[in-house]
C-alpha cells in the first residue's frame, strides 16, 4: 500500500515473504495498492529503486526505534500533541474524527489519559461529545 508520506510492505516485496507488520487505515484519504510481485519486479530492474526502497525501510526502522523511545521518555501532552501535530500534517487538515480511544491507542496509553490532556490543551484541542462517542477536534492557532 502507498500513501501519502509511506510505503507499506516493502519488505514482503523486496525478499517474496510476508510482511512483518500491520496497517490500520485512520483517516480518510488516498491510497493505492501495488501488488508485491509487481514491486519486486521493478526493483529487480532497477537499482536505484532498490536502494530508495531499501533507505525507506530503515527510515521507518528509526522512526519506530524514536517512537519507543518517545513514549518512555515523553509525556502524554508532548505524545499526543505531537501525534496530532503529525496527522494534520499528513491529512492537510485541521479536523481529525478521531475517538479519544483511538489516540489512546496511537500513543500507547489509557483512554482517561488523552481525557485529562485534552482539557488541559486550550485552544488547538477541545473534547465534544457525540453521543457516547468523544471525539477530538483540532482548530487553527
Amino acid at each position: 500500500m502507498v500513501g501519502r508520506d509511506s510505503v507499506f510492505g516493502v519488505s514482503a516485496a523486496l525478499d517474496g515473504g510476508i510482511a512483518l507488520t500491520d496497517a490500520a487505515v485512520l483517516l480518510s484519504g488516498t491510497a493505492s495498492i501495488l501488488d508485491a510481485a509487481v514491486l519486486r519486479a521493478a526493483a529487480e530492474r532497477s537499482a536505484a529503486l532498490r536502494a530508495l526502497l531499501a533507505r525507506h525501510e530503515q527510515r521507518l526502522a528509526a522512526q519506530a526505534q524514536q517512537a519507543a523511545a518517545c513514549n518512555a521518555s515523553h509525556s502524554v501532552e508532548a505524545r499526543l500533541s505531537r501525534w496530532l501535530l503529525c496527522a494534520c500534517d499528513r491529512t492537510e487538515s485541521e479536523s481529525l474524527p478521531l475517538t479519544q480511544e483511538c489516540l489512546a491507542q496511537m500513543i500507547g496509553v489509557q483512554r482517561n489519559a488523552v481525557s485529562i490532556v485534552a482539557k488541559r490543551f486550550r485552544r488547538p484541542v477541545s473534547s465534544a461529545t457525540a453521543g457516547a462517542r468523544s471525539k477530538l477536534q483540532t482548530w487553527p492557532l
